[in-house]
């Protein structure tokens, strides 16, 4: 009996803790919000994106949309940075929520957390599929140039994120966790 307790108590710990560490990681998606109004840094992106056109000829080839206009460039990222802000928020915000409820209303967190994580974990896929280059040539250097402008958030985001999203739905439904969602955590009495 002291053993099978143990393992309960093993895994009430670990979910504490994947709660917390879920509430961290929504978090720290924070960082990579784009200014919610339009700034005259935007300029900034632009020249990145023609500076990058001139060093990485090859993307002019699978992204042809990138060779315009400044000014259209200019447009078409502003309303991309506010979808992208509004999306992202979004899901920070249940991303959040689900950690906290995986710590206050177990089952209702697990839920939310293994929903929010296929969703994403679909969505990035699809995405990712519709919207890269189809050859490896592409892919070779669509993130050669992001990983030279921005190693950590594509490490993070492109990596750690998709290892997150996996690691949450398959520890989520494992039977020995899922079994402390049914359980009510034990609340204590307060003697008079």
């Amino acid at each position: 009996m002291g053993v099978i307790r143990s393992s309960s108590n093993s895994s009430t710990r670990s979910l504490y803790a994947f709660g917390i560490i879920t509430v961290v990681f929504w978090l720290s998606f924070l960082i990579y919000l784009p200014p919610i109004a339009p700034s005259p840094k935007i300029k900034e992106p632009v020249a990145e994106v023609k500076r990058a056109l001139e060093e990485f000829p090859l993307l002019k080839k699978f992204v042809p949309e990138l060779d315009k206009p400044s000014s259209e460039l200019e447009a078409q990222l502003r309303r991309e940075f506010l979808a992208s802000y509004i999306k992202w928020l979004f899901m920070i915000i249940v991303g959040v929520i689900s950690g906290v409820l995986l710590l206050a209303q177990r089952r209702t967190g697990q839920v939310l957390a293994i929903a929010l994580c296929s969703v994403a974990l679909i969505g990035r896929a699809v995405g990712l599929l519709i919207s890269h280059p189809p050859t490896w040539e592409g892919w070779i250097a669509l993130y050669s140039a992001m990983l030279k402008y921005s190693p950590v958030g594509l490490i993070h985001k492109d990596i750690l994120s998709y290892v997150f999203f996996i690691f949450s739905v398959i520890f989520l439904t494992r039977r020995s966790v899922s079994g402390q969602f049914a359980r009510r955590p034990k609340r204590r009495e307060v003697r008079p």
